[in-house]
């Protein structure tokens, strides 16, 4: 801690201990503790870093199962304006509150089952609402699917999950191997059209 306060400055980075979380292994917590008792610094098995869950799983599981509640009652909201203001909820829907979910999906990893509440105000109110009618598992099939094939682009969140996550890897590879190894050379801008 005395390093970084000490060279930090130079690199134009001035440590704030009371502004920092140190996220922690359960098996690591005490000498944590011990390590940097005194300091200010703040010992956690989890915490929230740039909107995703960092941390143990049961502190994961516990972060993602709240948002998914807000989520649900958001949509519920919502869902309440479809029924006379369809297009507007159906944009809002797809240009705002997906976005927020699809975000914790390309971050955090095995998160798929916890999305099911939100799946189920989809199918079972948000979209029968917004169509006028109950939809059988085919129909809910065909409106997950983008616009340009006859859906309306609400995908199933429990099935996406996986798929953001992997997706989210693939594209970022080559920045994190950059980063892992120091590099400084950006990719040209010809190997990002690609």
């Amino acid at each position: 801690c005395e390093n970084i306060k000490s060279t930090g400055p130079k690199y134009g980075y001035h440590a704030n201990a009371k502004k920092t979380i140190l996220v922690v292994k359960p098996e690591h917590e005490a000498l944590a503790r011990t390590l940097f008792s005194n300091t200010g610094i703040e010992i956690q098995k989890g915490s929230r870093h740039l909107g995703a869950a960092i941390g143990t799983q049961s502190f994961i599981h516990d972060y993602v199962a709240k948002k998914v509640v807000q989520w649900c009652a958001e949509l519920e909201t919502l869902t309440s304006f479809s029924t006379t203001e369809p297009q507007a909820a159906y944009s809002a829907f797809t240009f705002g509150l997906k976005g927020k979910w699809n975000f914790l999906q390309r971050t955090t990893p095995n998160t798929g089952p916890l999305f099911q509440p939100l799946e189920d105000v989809i199918k079972n109110s948000f979209l029968p609402t917004l169509t006028g009618r109950i939809l059988t598992e085919l129909e809910r099939e065909v409106l997950s699917l983008p616009t340009r094939n006859g859906g309306l682009g609400i995908a199933n969140p429990v099935q996406k999950a996986a798929s953001a996550f992997t997706e989210s890897l693939q594209i970022t590879r080559e920045l994190t191997t950059k980063i892992q190894k120091q590099e400084w050379q950006c990719p040209s801008l010809e190997k990002i059209k690609e």
